[in-house]
Parts: structure tokens; sequence; C-alpha cells
């Protein structure tokens, strides 16, 4: 059994039925949960997919209801673990952004992955590896195309 921290992408393209990568991520997570992994959502990916999903869609959104984006978050919050922020997640955060350099949005990242340091969860699920490309903690970030070419290597 393997431990996995979803990062935002994952669940929007999840739920877009419209992104060219909603079959993929779907095909992913029942690929996750077949196999029984321990399978997490932080409070900041919930926190970024109220804000995309709550955007229009000449900003990038996908405009969904509030009653539907609160729907989709009581299920993501059913099917998938939510830990707490550890309370040095600010310390451990700070010690990221500062070792690696790192400003600006790829900050997000760095709170995703120190949430995943602190809860000790090796990998990262996302459609964006390259963003974690510089972090050379024990993180491993796969996409969910390259999960499902070899599902046995995680």
């Amino acid at each position: 059994m393997s431990l996995w921290l979803l990062d935002t992408n994952l669940l929007l393209r999840s739920v877009d039925q419209k992104s060219e990568h909603h079959d993929v991520a779907v095909a992913a997570l029942l690929e996750l949960a077949a196999r029984k992994d321990e399978i997490y959502v932080s409070n900041q990916s919930l926190f970024e997919f109220w804000v995309v999903a709550s955007r229009p869609l000449e900003r990038n959104g996908l405009e969904l209801t509030l009653a539907n984006i609160n729907f989709l978050i009581d299920q993501f919050l059913e099917d998938y673990i939510n830990l707490p922020d550890p309370t040095s997640i600010v310390d451990e955060w700070r010690r990221l952004v500062t070792a690696y350099r790192v400003s600006g949005f790829k900050s997000h990242d760095m709170r995703l992955a120190a949430y995943a340091r602190l809860h000790g969860i090796p990998r990262i699920m996302t459609f964006n590896v390259a963003d974690f490309k510089f972090l050379k903690v024990e993180i491993d970030t796969v996409s969910p195309n390259e999960f499902l070419s070899n599902p046995a290597a995680y």
C-alpha cells in the first residue's frame, strides 16, 4: 500500500468533464482506490479547488454553483483522508521556500510539499510534475499518466 497526496489540479480535472485530462485523472484515482492506497487531500487543495471551481469560465474557472462545489468537497472528504495542517507547517514551508529560493506562484507547491513532508506522505500525484522538479527533498512527484503506465512501480 502506498501513500499519496493529491495536487489540486488532479481534483479539478477529475470533475471537469471538458478537460482533456479528465479521463486520466479519473482512471488514476480509481486505480489508487482499487489498490487500497491511502489517498490524502490537504486543506490547501480544497481551498484552491474552491477558488478555481467558483471562478467564471472566462477567467479559467469551472463556474460551478456553490452548492455543487460544496457537494464535491464533501465527496473528496468522504473519499480521501484529510489531515489537519500541522502546527509547524509555516516553519517547514518557510524552510523550503528559503532553501530552494522559491518565490511567486510556486510557493503554493512548497506548502503542499511541506504538508506531505510533515505528515510522512512520500508521493504527490500531480499533472504539474515540472513544478516540483527543483524540490530536492524526499518527495516523489508522479503524474497520473506515469502512474497508469506502470502502477506496479509505485
